[in-house]
C-alpha cells in the first residue's frame, strides 16, 4: 500500500531512555491510526508511516554525528532494503550536510551487520 501513496511529514517525538534517544514509533502508529480512522487514502498512510520512520532515524543519526563532531552517517540494516526509508534517510542525512556512507561490497541487511559486529569483536581487547 505504501508503494502507491504519498508520504506526508508528520511531527516526530522522541524520548529519553537511560540517556539515550529513542524515537516514539507509539505516536507514528497512534498518528496513523487516527489518519486512517478519518478516512485518509491507507496507501498515503502507509506511505507516511514509512516516511516518518525514516525521518526520525535520520534525525537522530545526524544529532548523534554533529555531536560527536562526525561528518558521516553510515546506512546498513534491513530497513535499507526499503527504497522509500533508504532514500529518505539518504536525503535527510545529506539535507544535514552529513555524508552519507553504504556498504557496497556487503548486503545491506543482516549479513553487513554481522560483517560489523565481527570487525568491531576483533577490535576489542
Amino acid at each position: 500500500a505504501a508503494y502507491t501513496g504519498r508520504a506526508s511529514a508528520w511531527d516526530l517525538e522522541f524520548l529519553g531512555d537511560r540517556g539515550y534517544e529513542v524515537l516514539s514509533t507509539r505516536s507514528i502508529l497512534s498518528e496513523a491510526h487516527r489518519r486512517a480512522s478519518a478516512g485518509e487514502r491507507v496507501g498515503d498512510v502507509a506511505a507516511s508511516v514509512q516516511h516518518n520512520l525514516a525521518r526520525g532515524i535520520a534525525v537522530m543519526a545526524i544529532r548523534a554525528a554533529e555531536v560527536r563532531g562526525i561528518p558521516r552517517v553510515a546506512l546498513s540494516g534491513g530497513v535499507a532494503y526499503n527504497r522509500a526509508i533508504r532514500e529518505t534517510i539518504i536525503g535527510e542525512v545529506r539535507g544535514a550536510g552529513l555524508e552519507i556512507v553504504m556498504n557496497r561490497e556487503y548486503p545491506l541487511g543482516d549479513g553487513c551487520i554481522s560483517f560489523g559486529q565481527v570487525v568491531w569483536g576483533g577490535s576489542v581487547d
